[in-house]
């Protein structure tokens, strides 16, 4: 039941003369002087992602790549409506072939590559959570010819190890080698 107050019930009253029945629209007019107006929804600014990749070599079969930059947990990229999602997923693919780019000249052939990648978060997530940029990234290394395909098969990964700091960065190590392995699937 809507409780009014005595001043609002004088308006309310003014407002029906003798009607019956009274519209919303008049009822909001009685009440507050006017129709309110909707509330302008705001118009949502454009989240800059900012990537800076690197590719470090270690040996001849062993690379290391570094993201650094706030990357979004699966939840978050999930949330995202469908444009800002491929801008992220944009963003961070931009960041590896940027860096990969002068590693892609000196690297050897090879069809199958091991990734082990450590996330450095504020706070943990769970051992999905930074599922969606790997993939990601995953999907640019394979582009780049570190791996002949991105199946299990060609590219496998360990779990994603995770250490908590104050610094938003990704780190992969990757090692490349021209055999096939037999076990398909992730390594524990």
């Amino acid at each position: 039941m809507l409780k009014l107050s005595p001043h609002e019930q004088k308006q309310l009253l003014k407002a029906v003369k003798g009607k019956n029945t009274i519209s919303a629209k008049e009822f909001r007019e009685a009440l507050y002087g006017k129709t309110k107006p909707r509330e302008v929804q705001k118009k949502r600014t454009k989240t800059e992602y900012a990537f800076i990749g690197e590719f470090l070599k270690h040996t001849h079969d062993t690379y290391e790549f570094i993201l650094k930059g706030r990357h979004l947990s699966v939840n978050s990229i999930n949330s995202l409506h469908f444009k800002e999602k491929l801008r992220y997923k944009m963003a961070v693919k931009k960041a590896v072939y940027d860096a990969g780019l002068v590693v892609k000249k000196i690297l050897p052939k090879s069809t199958y590559c091991l990734l082990s990648p450590t996330a450095y978060n504020p706070k943990s997530r769970d051992d999905d959570g930074n599922s969606l940029t790997l993939k990601y990234i995953r999907d640019a290394i394979t582009n780049l010819g570190f791996a002949r395909d991105d199946s299990r098969e060609y590219l496998e990964q360990k779990k994603c190890d995770e250490v908590l700091t104050k610094e938003w960065k990704i780190s992969i190590l990757i090692k490349i080698s021209n055999k096939e392995i037999p076990n398909h699937g992730y390594i524990n």
